[in-house]
């Protein structure tokens, strides 16, 4: 832990509980596992943003002053006009929140960013280090989600994606799962929503030694390195790569399936009104007993998505294995309910 004293950074309310949330979402905890790590988070934003935070606000500062040079300002004065617009664009100071909305943030600076916080410190011209990690956060705030995952992640993205374009293997483990995972990577794909990102890659199942198609969210993988050789991807699952990117990187297809699924008219309007992680049909037949949606999509997806359906609403109706598992999950969340009224 670095000796200097803690920082004091005020924020928004907002954007304390953004910051909460962030945290949350990406699984940054204490070694406790459900206690949000928030001076973790903000030291994984300080030194992994810092970077491309200034050569945004160097891109924007050139790009106000050649806007000022078509008026008849002082060359001069430019600078100072440019710097003054910049911090508007990059969101006034603390001192502006409304003082019923305004909190402190105590950061604790470690190791790992004392030598960004010194950069800081030489870079943040009139501003305090505190007002200059508040305009970083905000424009980092202002990002989707998959680049904000991108940024906290940045030295495991960065690893990954070299690996991709270099075709190396890599091993890692995942952060609730101590066990190696050696993969040929493909590619890291934005979920259908734009919440996470997923390494979509090739690993062996060690039950039948086959190769199938992986999916792992990036926020989840553990200090990435090189992994033995498993071979080249085929030309079959790099297919099964590629249409795993294109209809839900959430779920990887580990083979070519076709599931059909037989809805009822509640069912249908459960299906429009539930949109996340919803499968893609391609494929409707009206028949008098029900509507049959047909997808070509991950097993796991389908059935991740339609357990949640009550009663006769969904009805997996083929593969037979996709079916039965359905129906061991029913069967077993029916004896847990069973079993605890007989204890009370």
């Amino acid at each position: 832990m670095s000796d200097r004293e803690k920082i004091k950074i005020y924020v928004s309310k907002e954007i304390r509980s953004e910051i909460e949330n962030d945290a949350l979402f990406f699984e940054i905890y204490k070694k406790d596992k459900h206690t949000v790590n928030r001076n973790r988070f903000l030291s994984l934003l300080i030194s992994n943003y810092y970077d491309s935070y200034r050569e945004e606000k160097s891109r924007n500062f050139n790009d106000i002053l050649s806007i000022l040079e078509n008026f008849s300002i002082k060359k001069s004065e430019r600078n100072e006009i440019a710097d003054k617009v910049l911090k508007v664009l990059l969101k006034d100071p603390p001192e502006n929140i409304k003082e019923n909305r305004k909190v402190a943030l105590p950061y604790k600076p470690t190791n790992d960013t004392e030598s960004t916080i010194q950069m800081i410190e030489n870079d943040k011209s009139d501003d305090t280090v505190s007002q200059y990690i508040y305009r970083m956060i905000t424009c980092y705030f202002s990002k989707a989600m998959w680049e904000r995952e991108r940024i906290i992640f940045k030295d495991n993205y960065e690893y990954i994606q070299r690996s991709i374009d270099n075709k190396n293997s890599i091993a890692f483990s995942l952060i609730w799962d101590k066990k190696i995972h050696t993969v040929i990577p493909y590619q890291i794909a934005v979920g259908e929503y734009g919440l996470h990102n997923y390494l979509i890659c090739a690993e062996r199942n060690e039950k039948n030694n086959e190769i199938e198609v992986r999916s792992y969210r990036l926020s989840r993988i553990n200090r990435p390195k090189v992994g033995n050789n498993i071979g080249i991807l085929s030309p079959e699952i790099e297919a099964l790569c590629k249409k795993t990117v294109e209809t839900s990187p959430e779920y990887a297809i580990d083979r070519e399936e076709n599931i059909c699924v037989k809805l009822t008219d509640h069912g249908q309007r459960l299906y429009s009104r539930i949109y996340l992680n919803r499968p893609k049909y391609y494929d409707i037949k009206e028949k008098e007993n029900g509507h049959y949606y047909y997808f070509k999509c991950s097993s796991m997806q389908v059935f991740n998505y339609f357990r949640k359906f009550e009663n006769d609403a969904a009805i997996i109706m083929s593969p037979d294995e996709l079916r039965n598992k359905m129906i061991d999950f029913h069967q077993k969340t029916y004896k847990c309910y069973e079993n605890a009224e007989k204890n009370e």
